[in-house]
């Protein structure tokens, strides 16, 4: 009779035990479901031969994985790998399985897409001079010399079918109102036909540094003397002696052909009318909107008594 009470409360408990592990985990697959995710992952190309290089690959494809949450929680797109095996591939175009590695804690769904077509081309190079476009000017009065690269080429390898289709290498000049030399070091850039994105395309070197001197222009630009414009008199028994302007010159410029008619720029009138003693003012200059002389200058004029010494 024991026995059988004793065997009884076992399978009770058994039972019970196995009734809460369900729940348990019932209650865990609740919090920690399985889920599917999707990563976009680079796209490489693994033992391809010196000689050969691709000349069109996808960037990247879409891998679909299942797992715990909290296993891909933990995750992103940077632990997995795709990658093609090109060890014995040659020229052409081919249809090629992508490979793929997946971290621990999840599982493969499926790839988008699995296979990924390749051509495959010889790999070559070619060496082209540096063209320079200048967009923009230099400010008024001043002009661009011809532009100076340094180094003058670059050489560029690839796919020799891209190659062929290379135009130019080039860099980009912006002059925006410059007074001084031009001196930026800048991207070469290549002009051709369908080569956007093609990362199978190599520069070197990949910058080079550009002068574009800027110099005063001879035609539009020169020199000229500034003359005090006085008007009135002192007062009686007195005489101008000595006038000075500072700075005695300015530059100025215009339409080709303009400053050559121009021999002195004159001040706004400075008025001595009954003046007995040295007059120190800040006058501006008596010339066309065009010209751009907003500035001012400074005047002394200097009045002594006549016979005195």
């Amino acid at each position: 009779m024991l026995e059988r009470l004793l065997s009884k409360n076992t399978a009770c408990k058994l039972i019970a035990i196995f009734l809460a592990l369900i729940l348990w985990f019932n209650a865990w697959d609740q919090k920690n479901p399985i889920i599917e995710e999707v990563y976009s992952v680079a796209l490489e190309a693994r033992g391809l031969p010196s000689t050969l290089v691709l000349a069109e690959l996808p960037s990247s494809i879409q891998v679909k994985v299942e797992g715990r949450k909290s296993a891909i929680n933990e995750i992103n797109s940077r632990d997995f790998s795709a990658f093609l095996d090109l060890e014995d591939i040659r020229e052409g175009r081919h249809e090629v399985k992508v490979e793929v590695e997946i971290p621990p804690g999840v599982h493969l769904v499926n790839l988008i897409p699995s296979k990924v077509w390749i051509r495959i081309d010889e790999q070559s190079s070619i060496q082209l001079p540096i063209r320079v476009e200048v967009a923009g000017r230099a400010a008024p009065g001043y002009k661009a010399l011809d532009p100076v690269v340094e180094p003058g080429e670059v050489i560029i390898g690839g796919p020799k079918s891209l190659l062929n289709k290379v135009e130019s290498a080039l860099v980009q000049v912006n002059l925006k109102d410059n007074r001084e030399d031009y001196v930026q070091t800048l991207p070469v850039i290549l002009d051709g036909e369908g080569l956007e994105g093609k990362y199978s395309i190599t520069v070197s070197p990949e910058v080079v540094k550009v002068f574009v001197p800027v110099v005063r222009d001879p035609d539009i630009y020169r020199e000229v003397p500034i003359e005090v414009n006085l008007t009135g008199e002192p007062a009686p028994g007195c005489e101008v002696v000595e006038v000075s302007v500072k700075p005695e010159k300015i530059n100025i410029s215009g339409t080709r052909g303009t400053p050559d008619m121009i021999e002195y720029i004159s001040t706004s009138p400075v008025d001595i009318e009954g003046l007995e003693e040295d007059l120190s003012t800040s006058v501006g200059l008596d010339a066309p909107e065009s010209m751009g002389l907003e500035v001012t200058v400074d005047v002394l004029v200097k009045i002594e008594k006549i016979g005195v010494d």
